[in-house]
């Protein structure tokens, strides 16, 4: 039939699309990335980051998405500021988090208590985001291999469109249960209305090495592995639930993206915090083709010389 060759539409890159940064990827709506100075603030937005030492109360989301999830993620106070480090990985900086009490997040709760989002009452425009679609990277280092209790880098929560809540979280496990209880690189899922996932464990001992991690939530077909290689981790794993992610409420339901951490239901203790360098966290709000994973992980391995 004449013309249906161009009436197909395809969830692949078009064969002229090409990689330049994570925005080049679609559906991006996270990219928070401590290598770049600018990005950062040493109070609520107006003074830059400047040497080494600082602290880091805000730092922006380079998303450029409608999507994007808040505008930047931001210190309870100042005293949960991680520091701003030069000097790190291929001469690379990073945000030091010094596992007691240093995160950054935003966070939509209502009008007065809302973090960095696009709106005073709203997180984000996304909508679509599942716990069984998406795709997060983070390049990071963890300061101890054997932690004395659970430390979260990624925490991220919202309710569905029939008010439950979802979660996410990367968890440095001091503990897993069911294995030889040798620390571990893990990753969680939880809902309400459909229980906990399955969890997402790539068999990885925590190291004190700077690493890229992919996590590609798939349905069954999910995975977790480390420095773009696929025998170092998970694949072929199903979440187990759906858990969609409506980040765009403004009806007062929480929600919530943070680093290196996770907040009481106050707000003013961060539980589980991560101690180690945090030098980049991408989140894809779906599930990114072979093509496009394989552009992202090339970029950041190379800019880290991994």
């Amino acid at each position: 039939m004449l013309g249906l060759g161009n009436s197909i539409i395809s969830s692949s890159p078009p064969n002229e699309w090409s990689f330049t940064d994570p925005n080049s990827v679609s559906g991006t709506i996270g990219w928070w990335d401590f290598t770049v100075a600018g990005n950062m603030y040493t109070d609520e937005g107006s003074t830059n980051v400047s040497s080494t030492g600082n602290g880091i109360m805000r730092i922006d989301n380079s998303a450029t998405s409608d999507n994007k999830l808040g505008l930047f993620l931001q210190a309870v106070g100042s005293f949960n500021r991680p520091t701003y480090k030069t000097g790190g990985t291929n001469s690379k900086s990073y945000g030091q988090f010094d596992g007691a009490n240093d995160a950054l997040r935003c966070h939509y709760k209502s009008g007065s208590d809302s973090t960095g989002g696009i709106a005073t009452n709203k997180l984000s425009n996304s909508d679509g985001m599942r716990l069984d679609n998406y795709t997060l990277y983070y390049v990071a280092k963890a300061d101890i291999a054997t932690p004395s209790s659970d430390e979260l880098l990624v925490h991220m929560s919202a309710h569905d469109d029939s008010n439950q809540q979802n979660a996410a979280f990367v968890k440095y496990d001091a503990n897993v249960s069911g294995t030889d209880d040798e620390p571990r690189v893990s990753f969680y899922t939880q809902s309400t209305s459909e229980g906990n996932g399955s969890p997402l464990d790539p068999g990885q001992l925590i190291t004190t090495n700077t690493e890229l991690w992919t996590i590609r939530a798939d349905g069954d077909s999910s995975s977790f592995y480390k420095n773009a290689n696929t025998s170092l981790g998970s694949t072929g794993h199903d979440i187990g639930i759906e858990g969609k992610m409506t980040w765009n409420r403004t009806d007062g339901t929480g929600a919530w993206f943070q680093i290196g951490g996770q907040n009481n239901s106050l707000g003013n203790i961060v539980m589980n915090a991560f101690d180690g360098n945090i030098y980049e966290v991408i989140l894809v709000e779906r599930a990114v083709t072979d093509v496009e994973n394989t552009a992202m992980e090339n970029y950041l391995m190379t800019k880290y010389d991994l």
